[in-house]
């Protein structure tokens, strides 16, 4: 007997029947090729960008430390905050509806870095994007309810995977972008 009266335990999450395709109607392969593209998209742009400190440096005329608010401290200063904020909206708001409007405002991040005039807004917009790294959790959390029991082990590895695949990648893309083309073209990829 439990300290409430029951006699039984509680359900467990992986004990509730889900429909065999996923949340929604959707299935298993496209809701992780999807997540998957998500993790790719931050996952990438998170080492991208460290290739490109002593350039930075250069173009805006400032020290190591300025170019690497720009780089990285400015996005974990904010993924910092945000990633609990997000999470309880997640929870309160759904997962699925919270990731689509967290990843449009990484968009916009992204996007217009592209033609950040000067360090300051380079850096606000590096913040911008630093809703990014709340992206993983959400993304953990929607393989959980949305995939059945059988693919949640896949999904959780394939995107976890993902992350550190794509550090190495970002490294080796933005290296050869920085090197042949310019800072600016960071952002487009």
């Amino acid at each position: 007997m439990f300290l409430d009266g029951r006699t039984e335990p509680l359900p467990r999450i992986t004990d509730v029947h889900m429909d065999p395709r996923g949340q929604g109607g959707q299935s298993p392969r496209a809701i992780v090729w999807a997540l998957s593209f998500v993790v790719l998209s931050f996952g990438i742009m998170q080492t991208m960008l460290v290739p490109s400190v002593g350039v930075l440096q250069r173009e805006f005329d400032t020290t190591p430390a300025g170019a690497s608010w720009a780089v990285v401290s400015a996005t974990l200063l904010v993924s910092a905050v945000v990633t609990p904020l997000i999470g309880r909206l997640g929870d309160r708001y759904g997962k699925r509806r919270t990731l689509l409007w967290s990843l449009a405002i990484y968009f916009v991040g992204t996007a217009s870095a592209i033609v950040a005039p000067n360090l300051g807004v380079l850096i606000v917009l590096r913040g911008v994007q630093g809703i990014g790294l709340s992206l993983l959790p959400l993304t953990f959390a929607i393989v959980r309810e949305a995939l059945p029991r059988s693919a949640v082990p896949f999904g959780l590895a394939l995107t976890s995977g993902l992350v550190g695949g794509t550090a190495g990648v970002g490294l080796l893309v933005g290296g050869v972008l920085v090197d042949y083309a310019s800072w600016n073209w960071l952002f487009v990829v």
